[in-house]
């Protein structure tokens, strides 16, 4: 534009000189000029409008969060059965705290329509659940630390051995009262009827699916030896059994409602004891109550007990199911000394430090090599996300054995479709990226079942082709908090509804206008997702499965009325034993 502004006007001149130029050149110099400029006005236009137009976005939903002033607004007086706890953040009428400028169709619990896209689609699909969080002994009114609705008394923090654990579990847990939460609490792993109600809206989609894929964390949080300090003496017989007694009932669970289907079962953090640790003599135990209860067939028990790990054959699909807590710092237990391993290259001490880890990864290159060799397309599937991030419950990115697990994945892109994880509470697309951080694999994560992470609970139906590849994948979610109000007044014979997501954006096919969810169909995508103010609130609808905002309507309600921590928890949890009101664990 510049040039063109220099030159238009050194032309200029030159004609007031008397140059023999005819005057209308000059003239059309000026057009010149005039049209430049505005093609640079219209650029800036175009690049700043849209992240104008999304910093006012981001602005107005936190608006929409916060505008409610709890110590005025009338629902606190309301009973919370009363109380709708969706995207509305706890309000009946919600649309009076809704900015009227916004669209109103795109905050809402769930589509009408609960019949799956499959009836009008050719390909196969398959289910895909994440962190169930079964807890038998869930309990709303009481709590043992953030996310767990049980008694305090099983804290080994406050009570240390004399930590309540049970060995035996509740007989008759379906039919136990609950009062207004009968399907669970946002905050808080979910009471059996959530599961039930999940089971019973997966048959109305396929009464008899062949496989369905669980990205781990059956177990909940919260029980004794969970944190135990092991030595290389520590047997299983040692610490508290209450864990494995409920993932053994989770099986039991499985198996009575789905007999014939195949879990496609990969481990979570939480299904570990002590959480967050591969520790043999567990996973040994683990490994024979799923081969007793029917999960796992010879051939996938000696799999699980020796590598945490799993391959799932079904048609010309290859399922590996890769327990990523392995991987994560301090996720393999050793007792192995640094010390003894000097002299020792970085990754001869990585081998003799955590022989598991080793292992495992020889075992997945055969796995995915034998793979390639019978032409069968993998879908890793995982707990944790293959992200990044550093953290208690992340990978080991710097670890010897994860660029091992990342070079493998670059190696093998060719076969590997797609990337299925949990863990998060949130829906994502991402790409799994190769060692120098490029694109490679596509992945799905889905929201949990559980409600912990403040999300409706929520599944997806995944679509793909004969080759494996997948060219759609839907959102399911269950609006907790009107369910719960529906079911107080149907009683307990009540099932509860899931639905598909938000009618605008309940698929992979809305959010990309058709791409197919491979790498560049999904990197394509995104880049239109982050230029595209349009879709930002659907996006932050979508992650939580249409729950919007960090505070429940039991927050707003007791903020309202106390000013001190300790009443705001008795409000909270009014069936807390006095003991455990020490806010350094409770926090």
């Amino acid at each position: 534009f510049f040039s063109l502004l220099v030159l238009m006007l050194r032309n200029e001149y030159k004609s007031l000189d008397g140059d023999d130029e005819p005057e209308c050149v000059p003239s059309r110099h000026w057009i010149v000029g005039g049209v430049a400029l505005a093609l640079v006005v219209a650029t800036l236009v175009v690049l700043l409008t849209p992240k104008a137009r999304l910093r006012a976005g981001r602005e107005e939903l936190q608006e929409i969060v916060m505008s409610m002033d709890p110590k005025t607004s009338n629902f606190v007086d309301q009973p919370l059965s009363d109380i709708a706890q969706g995207p509305s953040r706890g309000t009946i009428e919600y649309k009076q705290y809704i900015n009227p400028a916004l669209p109103q169709s795109r905050l809402h619990d769930g589509d009408t329509d609960t019949v799956s896209r499959r009836a009008k689609d050719d390909g196969k699909f398959f289910i895909h659940i994440s962190d169930t969080h079964h807890d038998p002994f869930f309990d709303p009114e009481a709590t043992m630390g953030a996310a767990i609705c049980h008694s305090c008394l099983f804290s080994e923090e406050v009570f240390g051995s004399e930590a309540y654990c049970p060995r035996t579990l509740p007989t008759n847990e379906a039919s136990i009262e609950i009062g207004q939460y009968p399907f669970g609490r946002y905050g808080c792993n979910p009471p059996r009827r959530l599961v039930d109600s999940l089971y019973h809206a997966m048959k109305g989609i396929d009464a008899h699916p062949r496989f369905v894929v669980m990205t781990g964390d059956l177990a909940p949080h919260g029980y004794p030896g969970d944190k135990a300090t092991l030595t290389n003496t520590t047997t299983f017989e040692d610490l508290c059994p209450t864990k494995l007694l409920i993932m053994k009932r989770q099986a039991a669970f499985w198996k009575q409602h789905f007999p014939h289907t195949k879990l496609v079962f990969t481990l979570g953090n939480n299904d570990h004891f002590p959480k967050d640790k591969y520790w043999q003599p567990f996973i040994t135990a683990l490994g024979d109550v799923f081969h007793e209860e029917g999960l796992f067939t010879k051939k996938e028990h000696e799999m699980f007990t020796r590598y945490g790990s799993v391959y799932y054959d079904i048609d010309n699909l290859r399922f590996i199911a890769l327990d990523f807590t392995l991987f994560t710092p301090g996720g393999e237990v050793t007792f192995v000394d640094p010390a003894s391993l000097s002299g020792l290259s970085e990754e001869e001490t990585a081998c003799e430090l955590f022989p598991v880890r080793h292992r495992t990864i020889q075992w997945f290159e055969r796995t995915l090599k034998e793979a390639r060799e019978q032409k069968k397309a993998v879908y890793i599937v995982g707990h944790q996300p293959l992200t990044t991030k550093r953290g208690k419950d992340e990978l080991n990115v710097y670890g010897v054995h994860y660029g091992k697990l990342k070079f493998l994945l670059d190696r093998y892109q060719d076969i590997i479709k797609v990337g299925l994880f949990g863990h998060r509470n949130l829906a994502a697309i991402q790409p799994i990226a190769s060692a120098l951080g490029r694109p490679i694999i596509p992945s799905i994560t889905v929201p949990g079942v559980s409600p912990r992470g403040k999300n409706h609970p929520a599944f997806h139906v995944v679509f793909y082709e004969a080759d494996g590849t997948v060219h759609d994948f839907e959102q399911w979610v269950f609006a907790l908090g009107n369910e719960n109000a529906k079911a107080s007044k149907e009683g307990k014979g009540y099932k509860g509804e899931w639905k598909m997501h938000h009618r605008e954006l309940y698929s992979w096919k809305a959010f990309s206008k058709g791409e197919k969810f491979t790498v560049a169909g999904l990197m394509h995508t995104l880049h239109s997702i982050l230029t595209d103010e349009r879709v930002f609130f659907d996006i932050e609808l979508w992650k939580r499965g249409g729950y919007v905002g960090d505070e429940t309507p039991e927050n707003y309600k007791c903020k309202a009325k106390y000013d001190t921590a300790n009443a705001m928890m008795q409000c909270l949890f009014p069936k807390q034993d006095p003991r455990c009101w020490d806010q350094k664990w409770l926090a």
